[in-house]
């Protein structure tokens, strides 16, 4: 049996196969951004999904989580949109607010646009107490309440905006807070 097809199609899905059998891809972090922004299968955020039959109860699809990113163009709509999930409860208990949020705390690496990030970081914190008042019930002594989910989406997010922007959006947080 010929295995060079086999090995072929193994390193089109798998890159990373080209270390292990000698033929070096120079897989980088550029392309392993590339691979998970084409949802291909292997990008480790992506992997497990093509082993799922269906969505998890009351999870948002990614065309869902896409139309809600598209409303940070307006940080105001935004910040509604989120008001709205806040009060839309899963079977679980878990609200869509938190579903949404988990999904955007893996989302801000690479994926989030650049021209919305700001207006994200905005909306977060405007509605930052109204959503950590409708705190999700803890599933585990683990599990991070929503307003620690938002520091970090926020902190991620700074880190992305370049210098002046991020001086611009600091600036405008620190006196909306006094």
């Amino acid at each position: 049996m010929d295995k060079q097809p086999v090995q072929y199609l193994l390193m089109q899905l798998f890159p990373k196969l080209g270390d292990v059998w000698g033929n070096i891809n120079g897989d980088d972090r550029q392309q392993k951004l590339e691979y998970c922004k084409q949802l291909r299968i292997c990008c480790p955020e992506i992997f497990p999904i093509y082993f799922r039959l269906n969505l998890t109860i009351g999870e948002l699809t990614d065309s869902q989580f896409q139309s809600i990113l598209t409303l940070a163009d307006d940080t105001q709509v935004f910040s509604n949109k989120l008001i709205e999930l806040v009060h839309q409860k899963r079977p679980d208990g878990i609200t869509q607010i938190r579903v949404f949020l988990e999904q955007l705390e893996n989302y801000t690496e690479n994926k989030i646009p650049q021209d919305r990030l700001s207006m994200i970081v905005k909306a977060l914190c405007n509605i930052c107490d109204k959503i950590s008042c409708f705190g999700d019930k803890s599933q585990t002594m683990f599990d991070l309440g929503n307003k620690i989910i938002i520091t970090n989406i926020v902190y991620k997010v700074l880190h992305r905006l370049d210098e002046n922007t991020r001086s611009h959006v600091s600036k405008l947080l620190y006196h909306k807070a006094n």
